[in-house]
């Protein structure tokens, strides 16, 4: 029990009987908390002489007769006196309130303490990815800087030696820009995570988008085969970010052909609904399971089957960026069918 009173203390912990003088009534309170907690208050014996018409130890004699036996009044009625010892005064209903109500607030400071101190985890968390992203985006710059260069130095159609430099230049470029992938994401999960996700809006025509959009999208499909299609409703507008909007974009026709096997589709289709602007990536892929549905968009979540270097952050960027832009975006898939990620902007008059 959270609060537990008792006015003989003897009764359900017998050697307490050995300091009844000064504990024979107890109220117990107890905290939850990784090791064994709680507060105690004891009340002292309060002793107490009871006079009762009578021995109790004969309420009646029994006497022999011809009749057999015969009950017979008990003939003495002398006070008998009893000392009652090791009760204390009984706890009120008042006494066990002001215990629950001072049990109650106590839970409430401690949880109050663990959520500021997880807060404050977090928030070094944050600043520290952030930090460590920043410094080292310079230094990945200037590798890959240094990659190209190197580049033009070796000639790929040159002897064995240079051929051989000239492929590890090519994967040390490759590693550094997923390095630089990887950086921004942590960057913009930090922002996200700490609500300074920012954005520059301006006028934005979505079939011109959707032509640069496509244009360098496409070759992305062109190692399977994937047919990938860019729709738009004439003359829409919105006011967006471009640069975050073709990152989502960009996020979500990776995702789509990244799972769509050979000789698949990706069709990208925008239309005007109401106010708003819905954004449509549907694949040909093998679907999404119906439990994994609700986890896309968790940060660090990832597919690992056909995914073996996803970082499970983009889809949670891809959301923090729509709502950024005061839009919401949504997953639908069917295993075997396909997978449908929709989206949406608000739309400029």
């Amino acid at each position: 029990e959270p609060v537990f009173p008792s006015h003989n203390l003897a009764s359900v912990y017998p050697p307490a009987a050995e300091y009844q003088q000064v504990a024979s009534g107890v109220l117990a309170m107890s905290l939850p908390k990784p090791v064994d907690n709680g507060v105690l208050w004891f009340r002292p014996e309060v002793k107490e002489n009871i006079n009762w018409s009578g021995d109790p130890r004969k309420p009646l004699d029994l006497e022999n007769s011809d009749a057999g036996l015969r009950l017979r009044p008990r003939t003495s009625f002398e006070i008998w006196k009893v000392e009652m010892a090791g009760i204390s005064t009984k706890w009120s209903h008042g006494d066990l309130f002001a215990a629950n109500d001072l049990r109650r607030s106590a839970l409430e400071n401690d949880l109050a303490r663990q959520v500021r101190r997880e807060q404050e985890a977090v928030r070094a968390r944050d600043e520290l990815v952030a930090v460590v992203s920043h410094d080292l985006r310079n230094p990945m710059t200037v590798i890959s800087m240094l990659c190209g260069m190197m580049q033009k130095a070796f000639s790929s159609d040159g002897p064995h030696t240079s051929r051989r430099i000239s492929t590890a230049i090519d994967t040390m470029q490759q590693a550094a820009g997923r390095m630089n992938t990887l950086l921004e994401d942590l960057l913009d999960t930090s922002k996200i995570d700490a609500g300074r996700y920012s954005i520059t809006p301006q006028k934005l025509d979505v079939g011109q988008m959707f032509e640069e959009a496509q244009a360098l999208l496409a070759p992305l499909a062109l190692d399977k085969d994937i047919s990938i299609s860019f729709a738009a409703d004439p003359d829409l507008r919105i006011h967006a970010d471009p640069e975050r909007l073709f990152q989502v974009l960009s996020n979500l026709v990776g995702n789509a052909i990244k799972f769509t096997p050979r000789l698949g589709t990706v069709g990208v289709h925008a239309k005007s609904v109401g106010d708003e602007i819905v954004f449509t990536v549907r694949d040909s892929g093998e679907g999404i399971p119906k439990e994994h549905l609700p986890h896309v968009f968790d940060r660090y979540w990832t597919v690992k089957e056909g995914n073996p270097n996803g970082t499970g952050l983009g889809l949670y960027i891809t959301q923090g960026i729509v709502e950024a832009h005061g839009g919401r975006i949504v997953a639908e898939s069917e295993p075997g069918q396909g997978s449908e990620f929709r989206f949406t902007v608000p739309r400029l008059d």
